[in-house]
């Protein structure tokens, strides 16, 4: 299944062990579970069973540690853990040295807490309880099955927009977004585009800027 099923209905999952896949997200404060395809910002909180801990600091949730004493129980229910290869590929692929957080495509394995339904100031029913500041349900991984790992230096596997580091006597000069960031459907419709048309987007982007600014000039 996809993240958002879980999204668009949590309460009809709780504790029921299912496999799921997308885009495994790791950082500061961050360890979710994410597909571009869904409208909700935030796909389930995620956190290794067994002693296996996920190393992310975050308010009010894991430590940095990559262990902990005793297996993991959520809500009275143990969750054991598979420490196999894709497991310590996955970790692998979320740790990678050169950044502060990663994105890796896996099918994981959990068992899913829905936590307790919130009333938002939009109108809508939002789920909580686990990870950074009780903001999402949980998938407590049990066993990582697939992983699609990618080392290509191409590729920025950051989940998160970057932004250039402009020099204070850079007067005059900035930087703009190419895409919005929301809606994620402007990102996928341009990945695509590329991936059947336009090879050179990903790995000339000198072009990119230029193709991309409507004066015809990059920014400074």
């Amino acid at each position: 299944m996809a993240p958002c099923e879980l999204n668009t209905n949590p309460g009809a999952y709780n504790h029921k062990l299912i496999s799921v896949t997308g885009f495994v997200s790791q950082g500061f404060e961050d360890f979710t579970l994410q597909d571009p395809e869904c409208p909700e910002a935030f796909g389930p909180w995620l956190e290794f069973g067994g002693t296996v801990n996920s190393g992310v600091i975050s308010c009010c949730g894991p430590t940095n540690k990559s262990t902990r004493p005793q297996q993991l129980t959520v809500e009275n229910i143990p969750i054991p853990l598979a420490e196999d290869n894709q497991l310590q590929l996955l970790i692998k692929q979320l740790h990678r040295p050169t950044r502060e957080s990663n994105l890796v495509h896996s099918t994981l394995v959990g068992r899913f807490f829905a936590g307790h339904p919130q009333n938002g100031v939009d109108g809508k029913t939002y789920w909580s309880g686990f990870g950074h500041m009780s903001c999402c349900s949980l998938l407590a991984i049990q066993q990582v099955t697939q992983v699609d790992a990618n080392d290509s230096p191409n590729l920025d596997h950051d989940p998160w927009a970057t932004f250039p580091y402009i020099p204070e006597d850079k007067v005059g000069c900035g930087y703009t977004g190419l895409l919005p960031l929301n809606p994620m459907q402007e990102m996928l419709k341009a990945q695509r585009t590329a991936e059947a048309s336009e090879p050179w987007a990903f790995d000339q982007p000198d072009k990119v800027a230029r193709v991309s600014e409507p004066s015809g000039k990059a920014a400074g």
